[in-house]
């Protein structure tokens, strides 16, 4: 009799243990998928911006005179139901060592999940970030990107929209 009510005892444990594992097991598999297909589209709004802030350079660059060039960004209001930030970073690209400019699109409460685009000009030339240039939230209404000649150097940014 007592190796009977053994026996049950340790099945009961293995197979509520096993519950357990399972249930773990697919909660950190889908956390995982989640934070990874929210990265991904982190990196197309981090894209998406980088190629305005391209064009708009572009623009400045074919006008000789000083002037102001400014969109306002078409951004999703969330991703996974989570407000994110835009920013312009300068990093050293590990590979040839250069001091570049990024875009970094990131979730406001967990930074660690981001998307990034790298611009193509280096930091230390005649394009130059703008030093008012602000970190972006999904939550604004209006979002800016920016150029601006000045003499022969060329200013970008971004900016927290203003309405008039």
């Amino acid at each position: 009799m007592v190796s009977n009510v053994l026996s049950h005892v340790i099945g009961t444990v293995a197979l509520i243990s096993l519950f357990f594992m399972v249930g773990t097991y697919y909660s950190v598999t889908y956390l995982s998928i989640q934070n990874e297909a929210m990265s991904s589209q982190l990196e197309e709004v981090a894209d998406y911006v980088a190629s305005t802030l391209i064009n708009l350079v572009s623009l400045s660059s074919l006008n000789n005179q000083n002037h102001n060039v400014s969109i306002e960004l078409k951004l999703p209001k969330h991703i996974g139901d989570k407000i994110y930030e835009v920013v312009i970073e300068e990093f050293v690209d590990p590979n040839t060592n250069e001091s570049l400019f990024r875009v970094r699109a990131y979730l406001a409460l967990q930074p660690s999940i981001y998307g990034v685009s790298t611009l193509p000009w280096p930091a230390e030339g005649r394009i130059r970030l703008h030093n008012q240039t602000e970190i972006i939230s999904s939550s604004y209404e209006h979002n800016i990107a920016f150029s601006c000649r000045v003499g022969s150097e060329i200013y970008f940014g971004l900016e927290r929209g203003r309405v008039e």
